[in-house]
């Protein structure tokens, strides 16, 4: 696990070749066509520079958290069944699309409401609506990728539960407690399913954006689970 999040640290690697490589030739092409349209290329180049080391900070970041919590006593372990595993899957791909759907379908009704106010009160109604009907399908597209990708990365993972007041290794995915703009803000669980949800909340540019993990407790951790639950670090963020 020391390099579970070994791809998009390479990734962030080679979009900082790619922005060295555009600052450098936009400078470079200014001065020797003297042509200030290249300036573009190296405006461009310093954005992608300052992307890639934010993923890389934040990922590494992330690699050092989860390897942390590989070294620390954890509060809670254990391997899923196969049974336990499909259940596990099958939950927690139902509270993802719901979660997705809900967001959806808020963007869908702003969007529909400013083409709608837009058709009539913009002075170019109709291109207005065009946009608006466009960034929602747009969106429609990126959510049915997005729900596709996470609903089928479940599948393939291996069976694995950690869980400690740093966070939560679950089925190949991470989920840290503490982390700058990241929290834990709600654990529940239930003692007739046998059922562990944790609510991990990131701030976004586009507000909160909560993660749900459902995860099946089993027979050898029922007794203990509340007060496993106790020991989480959970933030309640003000409304």
């Amino acid at each position: 696990m020391k390099n579970h999040y070994l791809k998009p640290r390479i990734f962030a690697l080679c979009l900082f070749v790619v922005s060295i490589v555009m600052i450098i030739g936009g400078f470079f092409y200014a001065e020797e066509a003297n042509e200030m349209n290249y300036f573009a290329l190296a405006f461009v180049g310093i954005f992608v520079f300052i992307m890639s080391i934010s993923i890389f900070l934040v990922y590494r970041n992330l690699q050092r958290k989860l390897n942390a919590l590989f070294d620390s006593t954890p509060l809670m372990e254990f391997v899923l069944s196969d049974e336990q595993a499909q259940s596990a899957i099958e939950k927690n791909n139902q509270a993802l699309r719901s979660y997705n759907k809900s967001i959806w379908l808020t963007i869908i009704f702003f969007c529909a409401v400013f083409a709608i106010g837009g058709f009539w009160f913009v002075e170019d109604g109709m291109l207005f609506a065009i946009i608006c009907l466009s960034i929602a399908v747009f969106f429609t597209f990126v959510f049915l990728i997005a729900t596709y990708v996470r609903t089928n990365r479940l599948k393939s993972a291996d069976h694995s539960v950690i869980l400690n007041e740093k966070g939560v290794y679950f089925m190949g995915s991470y989920y840290a407690f503490k982390m700058a703009g990241v929290w834990l803000t709600e654990a529940n669980y239930d003692s007739e399913t046998y059922l562990l949800e944790l609510v991990v909340t990131a701030i976004t540019t586009a507000g909160p954006s909560d993660s749900i993990i459902i995860i099946p407790i089993p027979l050898q951790f029922q007794d203990k689970i509340e007060s496993i639950v106790s020991k989480l670090p959970k933030v309640t963020l003000p409304i």
